[in-house]
């Protein structure tokens, strides 16, 4: 067996967005009300690693993991319902 390579490489990976959106009644491309706005917030972290084992010259075998972890956020800015949760999930 070839045995593997050096270094594994390892990395993380991160993300924010923050967004305004908004729900508005018009007439004639004139806002006469605000039916919702809302200010939306985006986070979120991802922690990988990977590994490449060479069996030969011909065969090698790469695995890894990845993680996410993300918070979203939601904040009615006229008024009305407000949300915050964070998901969680790894994949090989």
């Amino acid at each position: 067996m070839g045995g593997s390579r050096e270094p594994s490489p390892v990395g993380l990976d991160v993300r924010a967005d923050f967004v305004r959106a908004g729900l508005f009644a018009t007439e004639e491309r004139k806002v006469y009300r605000t039916v919702r706005e809302d200010g939306l917030s985006t986070s979120g972290v991802s922690p990988w690693a990977e590994h490449e084992f060479s069996w030969n010259v011909w065969l090698r075998s790469l695995v890894g993991v990845r993680g996410d972890i993300y918070a979203f956020d939601v904040h009615d800015q006229a008024g009305g319902v407000s949300r915050s949760t964070a998901r969680a999930i790894a994949s090989p």
